[in-house]
C-alpha cells in the first residue's frame, strides 16, 4: 500500500508542483485545485472543504495529514 506521503509527492510531481529539490512550491489557488482534484481521484475521497485551508498546503507533509484525515 502506497503511504499519503509518496501519493502526494508522485501526484505533485505528475502536476509540475515540486522545485528542484523535491519540496512543494507554494501553490495559488488553480494549482491547489488541481492538486485537490487529482488526489480524490486517486484516493476516490472528497475532500471536505473545511479542510482546504493554506496551511493544508504549505508542504507536502501537511497535504499527506489531510489525506490521511479522510479516512478517519
Amino acid at each position: 500500500m502506497v503511504s499519503a506521503l509518496d501519493l502526494v509527492r508522485a501526484t505533485a510531481r505528475k502536476l509540475n508542483l515540486l522545485d528542484e529539490h523535491g519540496r512543494l512550491m507554494q501553490l495559488d489557488s488553480l494549482a491547489i485545485i488541481d492538486l485537490v482534484l487529482e488526489l480524490e481521484a486517486a484516493t476516490r475521497m472528497q475532500i471536505p472543504t473545511a479542510s482546504l485551508r493554506q496551511e493544508s498546503f504549505e508542504t507536502l507533509e501537511t497535504v499527506a495529514d489531510m489525506v490521511e484525515g479522510l479516512g478517519e
